[in-house]
């Protein structure tokens, strides 16, 4: 199910706002930095807790995509490696879904000792985000677009329940919203399952 909302001209892509951003703290890697054998950095996209999500080039095909990377070297955070390890499992091992990120890859930079997860890059904002943009535009969301949203979001996790694993951390900041691409509708995903509690 898809949300169509009003056009949108900002980018993922674009620098990132404060609302994904640590104020003060220093990027791990710079446009230009190769990590991995295949993956030439960008720009940073934004920043989590435990995480910094980079615009990517895969050398040999060309294509983009997005490289979250962990903050520390992952001799000093075993537990969030774990994590990290989980979502990209967890997303890997599910049929492929259209509302939920789709991973390529997970590896660890041995120079760098930096381990990163590999997955599709997005464009357009997360709902907090979008719903602050649209607020600023005096156009808050119709009854159907909100109806429609959390549908997507219910459906999503019911089939992430159906295969026994749990989000565990949805908020409107792990909310997606795809830009429209003509006149197509936009797209809802879920992010970041690192916290996801998987079947024991």
């Amino acid at each position: 199910m898809a949300v169509t909302p009003h056009n949108d001209t900002t980018h993922h892509s674009s620098p990132p706002s404060a609302a994904v951003m640590r104020r003060g703290a220093p990027q791990r890697l710079s446009k230009g930095d190769r990590i991995g054998l295949n993956y030439v950095i960008d720009e940073l996209i934004g920043r989590g807790g435990m995480a910094e999500v980079y615009r990517a080039l895969h050398e040999g095909l060309g294509t983009a995509v997005a490289l979250k990377v962990l903050q520390e070297s992952h001799e000093r955070k075993q537990h969030i490696v774990r994590g990290l390890q989980r979502e990209a499992r967890l997303l890997a091992s599910m049929p492929k879904h259209d509302h939920l990120v789709r991973v390529f890859d997970s590896a660890e930079d041995p120079a760098r000792k930096l381990f990163f997860v590999v997955m599709e890059l997005l464009d357009g904002k997360n709902l907090r985000e979008y719903m602050d943009m649209r607020i600023a535009r005096s156009s808050p969301f119709s009854i159907r677009e909100a109806v429609t949203i959390a549908i997507t979001i219910a459906n999503t996790l019911y089939d992430l329940h159906a295969a026994k694993y749990y989000h565990r951390d949805l908020k409107p900041e792990n909310v997606f919203i795809q830009k429209r691409q003509g006149n197509t509708p936009a797209m809802i995903k879920l992010l970041d399952l690192g916290a996801a509690l998987a079947p024991s």
